[in-house]
């Protein structure tokens, strides 16, 4: 029996690492994610996102049941149209407009 055995050192750092997992930091919270989701829906008028820092303040003060809320009433809204009634023509909503139109106070 051979008790002098030493393993072969590894040849670069990915070697060393191979086999590890990176750790998830875990920092992802439900309000960030629904920033996220806010921001990816919610289009400014040249088509652009606005950035999740606009959604942060634009939506501070608002627990996250509040934002679920929210979400789901642009989501069900957003599938639905209306008649103008000036103009008599359908107007289909987008989800950004059913969002301004819920936050805006009455």
């Amino acid at each position: 029996m051979d008790d002098d055995y030493t393993p072969e050192p590894p040849k670069s750092l990915a070697d060393l690492m191979a086999g590890r997992q990176a750790k998830d930091k875990g920092r992802a919270t439900e309000r960030g994610e629904l920033l996220k989701y806010f921001n990816d829906r919610v289009l400014n008028k040249k088509g652009k996102k606005f950035g999740i820092p606009f959604f942060a303040m634009k939506l501070q003060g608002f627990k996250e049941q509040d934002l679920y809320h929210l979400k789901s009433v642009c989501e069900q809204e957003s599938k639905r149209s209306f008649i103008d009634k000036k103009t008599g023509k359908t107007v289909q909503l987008t989800f950004g407009m059913v969002f301004w139109i819920e936050l805006k106070p009455k």
